[in-house]
Order: C-alpha cells, then sequence, then structure tokens
C-alpha cells in the first residue's frame, strides 16, 4: 500500500460504481447501451475520490491471485541437497546449474534419472529377501522456456553417444542376420520339398538345418514414446534396459483427457516395470511380451499445467504410478538468467562424468542363460549400518503415515519413501563402483536425505492436484487467452478457441462450459451483441 500512495497518478483517479451492471459487468458493457456522455455524467454523480484500498481493488480485482491463475498457489521449495549426491556429480550439478542458468533442483534430477539410466542394467537392491531394480521414475515440473531441454541434453549426452555408436554396429549385425535369414529360409524349403521324403524323414532333413537367427537387439536405450504399443515393442526388440526420457510429458500425461483407458493400461505397465515383473503380457499388434528381465527408468518433464491434470487423477494415485515418481518442481529463474561464457561440455566435472558414464554402458552386462534379451543383474544388499540407519528411517516415515497424521495426504508416496530412499542408495552406489559388494552407511545417509527432499516436494505440491478438472481446464484456457490477447485484439471467438485453443476444450460443450466458469470467476465475459465472442476482463 505504501507504493501504491506514492503514485501521483493515484490524485487523478476517480472510482466509480456505474448503475445497471451485472455482476461481472465492466464499462464496456455500460458503454454498449450509453453514451460518452451518459458515463460522464455517471462519474459526476457516483464518482469518488480513490483511496489506496479501492485503487487496489480496481486494480486487482475481487480476487487478485485468481486474476493471476485460478490455480492454488505453491509455497517455496525446500533447497535441493546436491551434496548428498556424492562429490564427483555435485559437481557437475553446479557447473550445469551455474551455466545453463536453471534451478539446481532441476539439474540435479536430469543427472540422477540420467546416472539410473546408466547402471540399472548392472545390479539390484536386495533388502531381507526382497529385490528391487535400481531403476527411478523422475518428474521434473517445469514452465515453457525453463530450458528443460538444455539441462537434459547435458545429462544425456553420453548416452546418447553410446547408442548413437551402437547403432552403427546395429546396422552391420543386421545385415550379417539378414544374410543369415534369407540362408536358412532357402535351406528350409529344400529340406520341405523333396518328393522322396515322408513325414519323419522330412522333419529330420528340416531339423538338420537347425535354428534360426537370431535378430540382434536395437540399440535403443533413449525412447520418447510413451504409449503402451510402442513400450511393448522395446521390450521385444530392443534393449532390455531402457528410459523413458522426454521433455514433453504432455504426450503422455495430456493423454488423460483423450482416452483414459489407455493412459490406465499404459500407467499400469510403467508401474508393474518399476518393481521386479516376471509377467507374460499378449498385445494385439506386439504379440506375446516377457517382462523379465527388463529394466526402465524414467524423466519425464512437464509444464505445470500438464503436471496438475496427473497430479488431480484419482485413478493416477490409487492405480500406484504417482507413488513411485520422484517429483520436483522448482521455482523459475527466468529474468535472472545472464550469459555465462564458456563450453559447459569442456568443465573437468562434466568431461569427467561423461566419461564416466561411458564406462559403465560399455561395460558388459550378465544375462540369463539362453536368454540374451533377459538381463540378470546381481544382488547388492545394503551394509549392516546402512540396514539398521535404513530401518530407523522406514518407521520415522510410517509414525507418520497414519489416518490423519501429517503425511496421511501423502500417504501412497510415504509409503514408498524409505524404498526411495535405499533404491537412490543404490544408484548412486553402483555409480561410484560397479564392483560395490554393499551399500554403505554414507550413501544409504544420502539416499535417505534425497528421499526426505522429495517427500518433502510432494508434501509441497500435491495440493495441486486438489484441484477440480473444470477449474484446471479453466485456468489452462485463461493462460491461452493472456499469452494471445494483444494478437486478437482481446477478442476472442468460439471458433478461434475450438481451433487453436487448449486441446482439452476443443468441443463446443467444454467450451462453453469453461467460459462460463471464467465467467463466474471475474477473468472473462462474453462481448453483447458479437456474437459467440468473449474477452479478458
Amino acid at each position: 500500500m505504501g507504493i501504491l500512495a506514492g503514485l501521483p497518478g493515484q490524485r487523478t483517479v476517480t472510482v466509480v460504481d456505474l448503475p445497471g451492471l451485472a455482476e461481472g459487468e465492466d464499462v464496456a458493457d455500460y458503454l454498449v447501451d450509453h453514451s460518452a456522455d451518459d458515463l460522464l455524467a455517471a462519474v459526476e454523480e457516483h464518482g469518488r475520490p480513490a483511496t489506496c484500498s479501492n485503487v487496489a481493488v480496481v486494480a486487482t480485482g475481487p480476487d487478485a491471485e485468481s486474476l493471476r491463475s485460478l490455480i492454488k498457489p505453491i509455497p517455496e521449495p525446500e533447497p535441493y541437497p546436491v551434496d548428498a549426491l556424492g562429490a564427483d556429480l555435485a559437481a557437475v550439478v553446479d557447473a550445469i546449474s551455474e551455466y545453463t542458468a536453471v534451478p539446481a533442483a532441476m539439474a540435479a534430477q536430469s543427472i540422477l534419472a540420467a546416472v539410473a539410466l546408466a547402471v540399472q542394467k548392472h545390479g539390484n537392491l536386495t533388502i531381507d529377501g526382497r529385490v528391487s531394480p535400481a531403476s527411478l521414475f523422475c518428474m521434473t515440473v517445469a514452465q515453457t522456456g525453463d530450458r528443460k531441454t538444455a539441462v537434459d541434453a547435458v545429462a544425456l549426452s553420453p548416452h546418447r553417444d553410446w547408442q548413437d555408436a551402437e547403432h552403427i554396429e546395429y546396422l552391420r549385425l543386421m545385415q550379417d542376420y539378414e544374410r543369415d535369414l534369407r540362408a536358412y529360409k532357402a535351406a528350409l524349403k529344400r529340406a520341405e520339398s523333396s518328393k522322396n521324403k515322408d513325414r519323419y524323414a522330412m522333419a529330420n532333413a528340416m531339423k538338420a538345418v537347425g535354428d534360426p537367427p537370431v535378430m540382434p537387439l536395437a540399440p535403443s536405450l533413449l525412447i520418447g514414446n510413451m504409449t503402451s504399443e510402442g513400450l511393448h515393442r522395446q521390450l521385444n526388440e530392443a534393449l532390455p534396459y531402457s528410459g523413458v526420457f522426454s521433455d514433453e510429458g504432455g504426450s503422455l500425461i495430456g493423454g488423460f483427457a483423450m482416452n483414459r483407458e489407455n493412459v490406465l493400461r499404459t500407467l499400469a505397465e510403467f508401474s508393474s516395470l518399476w518393481g521386479i515383473s516376471n509377467e507374460l503380457r499378449v498385445r494385439a499388434g506386439a504379440g506375446l511380451t516377457n517382462t523379465r528381465g527388463k529394466r526402465l527408468s524414467m524423466h519425464v518433464m512437464a509444464q505445470p499445467d500438464v503436471a496438475r491434470i496427473l497430479f488431480g487423477q484419482q485413478i493416477a494415485h490409487n492405480q500406484g504410478f504417482l507413488p513411485r515418481l520422484l517429483v520436483t518442481w522448482p521455482e523459475t529463474l527466468r529474468g535472472t538468467r545472464m550469459y555465462r561464457r564458456g563450453d559447459l561440455s569442456a568443465f573437468p566435472a562434466v568431461t569427467r562424468y561423461n566419461q564416466r558414464v561411458k564406462t559403465i554402458l560399455e561395460t558388459p552386462v550378465d544375462y540369463l542363460e539362453g536368454r540374451p534379451g533377459c538381463l540378470d543383474p546381481r544382488n547388492i544388499p545394503l551394509s549392516n549400518e546402512a540396514y539398521e540407519t535404513w530401518i530407523e528411517y522406514h518407521n520415522r516415515v510410517e509414525s507418520q503415515n497414519s489416518p490423519d497424521g501429517p503425511l496421511d495426504c501423502i500417504s501412497g508416496w510415504a509409503s514408498k519413501a524409505a524404498e526411495h530412499a535405499a533404491r537412490i542408495a543404490c544408484v548412486l552406489s553402483l555409480y561410484d563402483r560397479l564392483d560395490v559388494d554393499s551399500i554403505s552407511l554414507e550413501r544409504m545417509q544420502d539416499g535417505i536425505r534425497l528421499a526426505d527432499f522429495y517427500l518433502a516436494e510432494m508434501y509441497r505440491t500435491h495440493a495441486q492436484g486438489e484441484n477440480d478438472a473444470d477449474v484446471l481446464r479453466a485456468d489452462t484456457l485463461l493462460q491461452f487467452m493472456r499469452a494471445h490477447v494483444d494478437e486478437v485484439e482481446n477478442v476472442f471467438p468460439s471458433k478461434y478457441l475450438l481451433q487453436y485453443g487448449p486441446y482439452a476444450i476443443r468441443d463446443a460443450i467444454a467450451l462453453e462450459e469453461t467460459l462460463l466458469l471464467l465467467q463466474s470467476a471475474g477473468t472473462a465475459a462474453p462481448i453483447p451483441g458479437s456474437g459467440k465472442k468473449w474477452r479478458l476482463i
């Protein structure tokens, strides 16, 4: 209020409540049925001098926060415990954060997910006979322009280099395979064609041809296709270890607005692969898929409106996908990102990281005997000290996860907090040494610190899922209209919104309901006498 009171313009402001206006209408509506002289007369008769309070009301409307967004604000995040990653990885995160000008949490999330992608094929976590893969499912929520793609480009650079090199070898192997396959088919045809052989002689001749050649596995380590069909193709035809890494999470999450059944099926399959899966699945077009010995890590980067859709889906909570995610929602740094000189790839910390990941990816893996598409990683237990510390952490979180307890609102995630902590510790231990024989107390403590951060993030952001789906849709439309208000001179025909607006409102009924909700919130109004045209208030 003190700043407002000092503005010279306040002395020339008059506030007037125009007679005859309905709720949500303003001077533009008044002028539809009145002249400019009528307006001046109304100001003369009903106007009153501006004060700090009534100018603030006129400037911000009945609810300042609702004019910015219909969504509940998010509290400030806790600092990401970067040092818990270990000195080498912390140095990489610091370099990325400084030279790409992104929050440390975003850089750390990308590095942690990228490390999990590399090490997951080399070991499993085991606690009291229970086995979990060294895989992580991560999600980063950031706005457009917050440089999500730039961060992942650095974190995944060694993975892409390895994948490119493997693809060259794969093309050579495919040529050999196709030649062998043609020779096999020709030999099989000759064995079948003899007229002088009875059934048994023909069977023996065909058996003598031998087994068909085995098609080499496609080296698709990084996949962006998050559909159920794409996942099945990956499991059947490609490496048994891979990562779903996408900087446009809307391709998965946005499906809730279009085909909930497909999305539910996909999330169920992702959730299954988060653990040790030994299932046989039949899928139309993909045949029989065996998930045994497969490993999958994930890092989905999503915009806030997309993340709210996922958080608001009770089905994603109940099905178990959300509790499996490590989520971070850092604040934007836009407006403070001054250019920094320097080639990030030449920094010693980044160079060491690239070389370490390259070594991990090039290290041979163990497969089940006779099954080249099924991994057989060794199990890595906790050391005695780490085990006792892990139990203490498990019990500490569980004691706060009772009905009506402090963590009841995120009970699903809290129930998995201890496993998240141990998985993170396993991932970091394998990055340190692929031949590690047990998880140390120090690494377990690091895993707990990181799990506590993600627990706090889930608690901080869970309210974003409490918004009604209609409110989420209305806020998405409101932000779209604000972004295009100058382009259309604040005149939004319904046809324009149906054609160019957010996908969720590209339906006449949905659009009408959403616009009426914006009208009731005092953020938009129909333009009288213009047909189906709307404007922002």
